[in-house]
């Protein structure tokens, strides 16, 4: 019967067909075993980071700013009864003020202002900022009210990084209202994520390729 044949042959061709990609995908996977058959277990790479002996602090050139932006608002953007944005150091180890024992200590900020920053052409050398790209320099221009700098007399010292067993680190972080410390009373959770909505955490500081 021509029908049967006419199967028979389309069967053959498909069967053909599924046998070379088969051994397209087993000559796929060799290539890709004898590539990487010569390997080696690399490890986590540390980039700008400071070891235990070292102690870095403002004097050295170091600037950050942080703070929560809203299109169109250009002023310090600021709810106690929702949150703000705080400067901390995490340091624990023998060169820590507690000890072994970690411990957070805040560091006194204060509103930043224009003059604070560096423009394109790096002409402001009173500040310690670095000279801002050309995409970052407008935003910077309009948002700069809204962040929050380290005070001139912030005592910031920082050492080691998270892998030495004596070390201080930065951490700027959103801290919500908590009912257990605040002076007045906080919003609710509700409250505050409908808050947050439309807002931006906007952050800038020095870092050299």
């Amino acid at each position: 019967d021509k029908r049967d044949k006419y199967r028979t042959l389309v069967g053959s061709i498909l069967s053909c067909f599924t046998y070379l990609l088969m051994c397209l995908y087993a000559l796929y996977k060799l290539l890709t075993l004898f590539t990487f058959s010569d390997y080696k277990v690399q490890e986590r790479q540390q980039l700008q980071f400071y070891e235990a002996v070292n102690d870095f602090g403002q004097e050295n050139g170091f600037a950050l700013a942080m703070g929560i932006i809203e299109f169109g608002q250009a002023e310090l953007i600021e709810d106690p009864t929702v949150g703000q944005i705080k400067f901390y150091t995490k340091s624990w180890g023998e060169g820590a003020p507690s000890g072994p024992e970690s411990m957070f200590i805040e560091l006194e900020t204060r509103k930043c202002e224009t003059s604070d920053f560096n423009d394109m052409e790096g002409s402001n050398d009173d500040t310690d900022f670095f000279a801002t790209s050309k995409l970052a320099d407008s935003d910077l221009r309009t948002y700069s009210p809204s962040l929050k700098c380290l005070a001139k007399k912030a005592d910031l010292r920082l050492w080691g990084n998270y892998d030495t067993t004596d070390t201080a680190n930065l951490m700027v972080v959103f801290d919500r209202c908590d009912n257990s410390t605040s002076l007045q009373p906080c919003k609710s959770e509700a409250e505050i994520t409908q808050w947050l909505e439309g807002k931006y955490y906007f952050a800038i500081w020095n870092y050299k390729q």
